[in-house]
Formats: structure tokens, C-alpha cells, sequence
């Protein structure tokens, strides 16, 4: 007779075997507005997981597509106060409080960033058998290097590294930022980066909005469509705005597209300099307005800073403006100058310049053959390599190395 122990692992074995694998992702921020996030869990729902996300309320008007997918928003969390050490010590608990109450109905517990991956571990911990993926969406201990303290660096450090112990796999979002976490985390590592899901959003608008580039002869929009957050350049182009008020005044329209921390600070800077009239704010939008609202714009512009994980990773912004092939101004960023010199791109100097980028403007804004140019480069390089239909088979490959 086999022992009590060998039984109970075979009949835990027939259980795994006869039904859908249950994955539990842990988000501190709110899934209807992290595209990552809604990608990821859509691909995995579609593969046949069962697939709930354990995230926050941002008190805000959400609007929820999430078709196959449960979501548990475990804490209130106003989007102003994301950065609160309180409000993240507080989701921490709620998200332990969550996973464990179904500890033993979770097979994959699936952590979004370093702020999702303390809960994940503990339950990691208390049910062995759970296997853990580190989804690294950005390297968070250089983030607080960057934006806070080398103390809030170490902290945010040490925490990885304690952390990193448990994990089985590791999902990041490039390569250069893959090499620093393999040698922090010794998992299996793999590449899965943010690009635009073009079928999903084919299926769910009919068709993706593309900008047509032709001669303007009203005013001319420029595009920053995204979270409004430091380090992006808000402030330069402004001053860029100003710039060209000056030289041609009626001539240019900025179209601000999401919301953000920053978003307040920027409307009042817009004031403050006398130049409503040529700032357009729209707010928090979903995504699919994001995208719908960027497509009637003329150019797109993307300022983010000379900050470490910008220039390890290439924006999702970048590759969004791609698929809509809309005429781009970007800051010249490590891993993204190659992709934007293969589009023919404009790239403005990092730190930036409100002389040099107001110029870039206005040139691109004039020469309809060059926008024309990128729309096409961009669009055909998105079809043939940067897309999710390539990427969610990483995604997938490294769940079925799990089973």
C-alpha cells in the first residue's frame, strides 16, 4: 500500500490534471487602466486559465471590458496617493488577507512589479506548491534611486533580492533590464515586451484608428497620450509651446491624452504661462480612447527623461504611436534609438531642449513626405515584428514551463 503522502500528492497530480489552472495576479494600481497587465491576463484567459486580478480602486470612473477575467480590488487607493508608503503597506495586507483566504485554489500567483511581489511571496510561503512569477515591469529599486533616495534604493533593493529567493520565473520587459535581474534573481528569465495588442483592439473598435499624414491647413495637434508623470517632459514642452505661440501664433494645438500625478501641476504651469488656448486635457480616458484620440492627431511627441529605466526599456508609448502610425518626436533614449532611426523618427536631445524640440515640431509638421515616411515604416514594423501576437507566446511559454 502506498503511503499517505504519495496518495495525497497523486490525487493532488489528477486534480491538476482535470481542470483549469488558476492564476492570481496582484497589481498595486487598477487593471482597467494597465494595458500590461490587461494584455497579459486577457492572453492567459484565452489559453484556458482561470485568471483573477487582486488590484486597487482608484476612486475613479473605471470602465471595465474585462470579458473572462475576475477582478478583486482588495484596498482604495486615490491615484494621487499611489506613491504613499502608507497606502502600499496597507494594499500588502489586504492582498495577503486575499490570497490566503484561497490558498489552496490558487496554482499560479503571478506578481505585477515589486510593489505586488511581497503578497505573492507570503503565500508562496504558506503554500509551497504555488509557483510565483516576478513580472518586472520597470527595475523599481533605480526608479526610487531616481525619484526619491539611495536609501529608498537600498530598501527597495534588499526587498528584491530577500524576495527574488521564492520566485520561479521571471517576466521583464527587455533585455537590458533582463541582464540586471538575472543577476539578482537566479529564475528562468524571459523577454515579454509591451507592445500594442493590435487583434484585441481590432476586435473591440472594428478596426485600430491609424493617422492618415497629409498637409494640415487647420491647427496643427501634437499628441502626448499617456500617464502625466514627472520625468516626461511636461515642462520643456511647454516652453516649446511658448516657443512656437511666438513665431506662429494660432498655428499649434497640444493634445494632452490621460491623467496622471503630474496632470494638476501641468494644467496650472499651461496657466500660469497664458496658454490655454493651445492645451487640449482630456483626463483619465480607457485605453481604447487613448488610442481613438492620439489617431486624430498629426504628430505624436514622447519626452521622457535620461533616467535609468528609461533608457533600459523602450516605452510602450513608442510602439503604441507605431501601430497607430502616427509621426513621432522622441527623446533619444539607449534601447529605443535603434527602433526609432529603423522608422526614421525625429530624436530630440536628452535632457531636452524647448529650442530644438519647438524646431522639430515645426519642421515635422511641414513636411508631409517624411510624416508619411514614418506612418508607413512604423506600421509595417509593427505588423512584422513588434506585436503581441509574437509576444503572448513568450507569456504562454513561460506558464507551460510551470506545468
Amino acid at each position: 500500500m502506498a503511503p499517505a503522502s504519495s496518495q495525497q500528492e497523486a490525487h493532488w497530480l489528477i486534480q491538476m490534471t482535470n481542470r483549469r489552472r488558476r492564476v492570481a495576479m496582484v497589481l498595486y494600481g487598477s487593471l482597467p487602466f494597465d494595458t500590461r497587465v490587461k494584455r497579459e491576463a486577457r492572453a492567459l484567459a484565452s489559453a484556458g486559465y482561470e485568471v483573477t486580478v487582486y488590484d486597487t480602486d482608484w476612486l475613479m470612473r473605471e470602465v471595465n471590458n474585462l470579458q473572462g477575467i475576475r477582478r478583486v480590488s482588495v484596498t482604495k487607493v486615490p491615484i494621487r496617493r499611489r506613491a504613499s508608503k502608507t497606502h502600499l503597506l496597507r494594499f500588502w495586507i489586504a492582498a495577503i488577507r486575499a490570497l490566503l483566504s484561497r490558498r489552496g485554489q490558487i496554482d499560479i500567483v503571478h506578481a505585477h512589479d515589486l510593489t505586488g511581489l511581497p503578497p505573492a511571496v507570503l503565500l508562496k510561503i504558506v503554500s509551497p506548491r504555488t509557483r510565483l512569477v516576478y513580472d518586472s515591469h520597470e527595475l523599481f529599486p533605480e526608479a526610487a534611486l531616481d525619484k526619491v533616495s539611495k536609501v529608498a534604493y537600498l530598501a527597495f533593493l534588499v526587498l528584491e533580492l530577500l524576495c527574488g529567493l521564492f520566485v520561479d520565473r521571471v517576466i521583464t520587459v527587455g533585455p537590458l533590464i533582463a541582464s540586471v535581474l538575472q543577476r539578482r534573481i537566479h529564475a528562468p528569465t524571459e523577454v515579454v515586451m509591451n507592445v500594442p495588442d493590435v487583434h484585441g483592439i481590432r476586435e473591440r473598435l472594428k478596426a485600430v484608428p491609424t493617422c492618415q499624414p497629409t498637409e494640415i491647413h487647420r491647427p496643427v495637434r501634437i499628441a502626448y497620450s499617456g500617464n502625466v508623470l514627472l520625468y516626461r517632459g511636461y515642462e520643456e514642452l511647454v516652453s516649446a509651446a511658448e516657443i512656437l505661440k511666438q513665431n506662429s501664433p494660432g498655428r499649434y494645438e497640444f493634445w494632452i491624452i490621460g491623467g496622471g500625478p503630474f496632470l494638476e501641476r501641468l494644467q496650472a504651469i499651461v496657466k500660469e504661462r497664458g496658454l490655454e488656448e493651445m492645451f487640449v486635457f482630456t483626463g483619465q480616458v480607457s485605453f481604447e480612447e487613448l488610442i481613438s484620440k492620439t489617431a486624430q492627431c498629426d504628430l505624436a511627441v514622447g519626452l521622457y527623461g535620461k533616467i535609468r529605466n528609461n533608457n533600459l526599456a523602450v516605452p510602450n508609448k513608442l510602439f503604441e504611436y507605431m501601430m497607430l502610425g502616427i509621426p513621432m518626436i522622441f527623446t533619444r533614449l539607449t534601447q529605443s534609438l535603434p527602433i526609432l532611426q529603423r522608422v526614421g523618427a525625429v530624436v530630440v536631445s536628452n535632457p531636452i531642449i524647448s529650442e530644438e524640440l519647438a524646431e522639430a515640431i515645426r519642421t515635422l509638421s511641414e513636411d508631409t513626405e517624411l510624416r508619411r515616411k514614418i506612418s508607413e515604416k512604423s506600421q509595417e514594423l509593427v505588423r512584422s515584428r513588434f506585436n503581441w501576437g509574437r509576444e503572448s507566446e513568450k507569456l504562454l511559454r513561460v506558464y507551460r514551463g510551470l506545468e
